[in-house]
């Protein structure tokens, strides 16, 4: 997998990103980001490779997903990765194998989705804090003359309220507020999957995941997850699950709202298990149906994004070992 993330002014989004991704299980991971995320993720994770517009341009065709936007103000021509982020979006639309997940930084642009696009058929895209305005203004410019009707969702958008107002916003051209979307979380994730033929994973307390035909609905055992950088590391993490499950996404064993909904749930176990509101005992006993929340539930302690990131293998081994034990009992 491939991310874009990081900017000079929020380079932490992309060392948040990229960490979350090689802490769920991304076999491969390339970044392409600022200096200094550069410099500190070669501390931390010096199995990552760093990259540039013509480094990543040779191997295209070789990434199985990317993550970009976490950590753009805005996307526009003066951001070096804004071609290679609108070709991303235009494959959707020239590449039979194509999807892309989106979450909400990259605000402004791709009107220029160039012809290039057709030379590389990329597997999944995660496209995160700041590129949502940007996808959805692509979408609306190609949709009318491309018909994505039968074939599976491509794009995953990770918006929270404010930014899910805005997308509402672009498509309706009513304005929306986020109190708007907060009195209707659900139909909005909707209206935005049918309309823009992608997964939706319309983050907050409860998490709504909706495809075009398909929704999931995911509760975290801990509101300290309310904190900054924490959607980056959900950004991270659902590129490395998406590029873990390529194969089966492709032959259609398993759909990408499914995917996305695992990587939210993990994403809240490793949450749960940073701020020690449930143990990995615990944890394993709730996701059995074995405990209910209330019975398990600690009062817990704040936690920061990084704090989240370290838990996440943990979360891993949590989630497989709750899988095999309800297997053993089939």
């Amino acid at each position: 997998m491939a991310l874009l993330t990081g900017s000079e002014r929020y380079p932490g989004a992309g060392i948040l990103s990229a960490s979350a991704a090689c802490s769920a299980g991304a076999g491969y991971c390339r970044f392409w980001g600022p200096a200094q995320a550069q410099a500190c993720l070669l501390l931390s994770h010096p199995e990552l490779v760093f990259d540039d517009e013509e480094s990543l341009t040779s191997v295209l065709s070789r990434v199985s997903c990317w993550v970009v936007g976490s950590g753009f103000a805005g996307l526009d021509a003066s951001e070096p990765r804004f071609p290679l982020i609108s070709q991303l979006f235009a494959q959707d639309y020239q590449c039979a194998s194509s999807s892309a997940v989106v979450e909400a930084g990259a605000l402004r642009a791709a009107d220029s989705a160039s012809a290039s696009a057709s030379e590389f058929a990329s597997e999944y895209v995660v496209v995160d804090a700041g590129a949502l305005l940007a996808f959805v203004e692509a979408r609306k410019a190609r949709k009318a003359g491309t018909s994505t009707e039968d074939s599976a969702p491509r794009f995953v958008i990770t918006p929270h309220t404010g930014e899910m107002a805005r997308v509402m916003t672009a498509l309706t051209s009513e304005r929306w507020t986020h109190q708007q979307v907060e009195e209707q979380p659900r139909q909005c994730a909707q209206y935005v999957a049918d309309n823009l033929g992608c997964v939706v994973v319309l983050k907050g307390n409860t998490t709504y995941i909706a495809a075009p035909e398909e929704q999931y609905e995911l509760s975290s055992p801990t509101t300290w997850l309310a904190s900054a950088g924490t959607g980056d590391v959900l950004a991270g993490i659902l590129g490395a699950l998406i590029a873990h499950n390529s194969a089966k996404l492709r032959d259609g064993k398993v759909s990408l709202a499914t995917v996305c909904a695992t990587s939210v749930l993990l994403h809240s176990v490793a949450g749960a298990l940073a701020s020690r509101v449930i143990t990995p005992e615990s944890a394993v006993q709730l996701l059995r149906g074995d405990a209910e929340l209330d019975d398990v539930a600690q009062l817990g302690q704040p936690l920061t994004a990084s704090t989240v990131v370290d838990h996440i293998a943990q979360a891993y081994g949590v989630l497989l070992q709750a899988r095999e034990s309800v297997s053993g009992q089939e």
